[in-house]
């Protein structure tokens, strides 16, 4: 049985609270956390057959967080039940503008989701809270996540807590609200022009430049990309091949950073 690089020792049955028996190591059971707040859990949607899946695994492992869904098209019906509501996004698919109209109807923590991604466990959100809350220095953190992910430590992390200096890759993020009123949120030219991506670079570039971490656990996993192999569904959106919608996105990220050596951000 693996040993606990932080503790040192082997995951078995202990009581969480002196009540409930849970697999976990000497660090404890993460999930056994109550914030001061739940977290705002936001996925941008256009396709039925995509967000059922994700809709309904937030259903089973996430009923007391606020869930919102925020439109893109009218192919999907609002959602209801278990603390979902609905916004409708305008006409043409910006993903930062979108998640901003999400982060406006929060109060905390938000948790950033695309909808071919799905949790796989209960208590997933109490963890990456319980988390946040140790390591005040983390200005994001991402889940272990299995499938397609564009940033090495996002994919292969193997420990409570692990940091990569580049990026993180928005499949699955949680951001702390005193970084959002810190930073602001998403730079939406990033976006725009048809160009998807590198928004993520640009924000994940901000919290570093502000001497925050990028951090990933492994104490909560999800598995993005349930439906096809897509890196992801938002590519489908505009008709755009990957490659053409990137290239929009980081020739907008180098306009605004005025530089063309992107360093680990992408290739120059």
């Amino acid at each position: 049985m693996a040993v606990c690089a932080d503790c040192g020792e082997e995951s078995r049955l202990r009581k969480v609270k002196g009540v409930e028996w849970k697999r976990c190591c000497g660090c404890g059971y993460f999930g056994d956390f109550e914030p001061k707040e739940r977290a705002t859990i936001i996925i941008p949607s256009r396709y039925p057959d995509i967000f059922g899946p994700c809709k309904e695994s937030l259903d089973k492992f996430a009923p007391l967080e606020k869930k919102i869904l925020v439109r893109d098209g009218h192919d999907i019906p609002d959602a209801v039940g278990n603390n979902w509501i609905t916004i409708q996004a305008p006409e043409g698919f910006v993903y930062s503008r979108n998640i901003n109209l999400g982060i406006a109807q929060s109060t905390g923590d938000v948790l950033l989701m695309n909808d071919d991604v799905v949790f796989k466990h209960k208590h997933t959100l109490e963890i990456l809270q319980n988390i946040i809350s140790k390591h005040p220095e983390v200005g994001i953190l991402s889940p272990l996540t299995e499938g397609k992910v564009g940033e090495y430590v996002q994919g292969h992390c193997q420990n409570n807590l692990e940091y990569t200096t580049c990026r993180l890759c928005f499949v699955c993020v949680l951001i702390p609200r005193h970084v959002i009123n810190e930073l602001g949120v998403l730079e939406e030219s990033i976006g725009a022009a048809g160009g998807y991506g590198w928004d993520d670079v640009d924000f994940s570039r901000r919290v570093t430049d502000a001497g925050y971490k990028l951090g990933v656990t492994a104490r909560a996993v999800v598995k993005h990309g349930h439906i096809d192999g897509d890196w992801s569904t938002s590519f489908r959106r505009t008709g755009q091949s990957m490659e053409a919608m990137d290239k929009i996105a980081a020739a907008q990220f180098k306009a605004k950073h005025r530089h063309n050596d992107l360093g680990c951000y992408g290739p120059k």
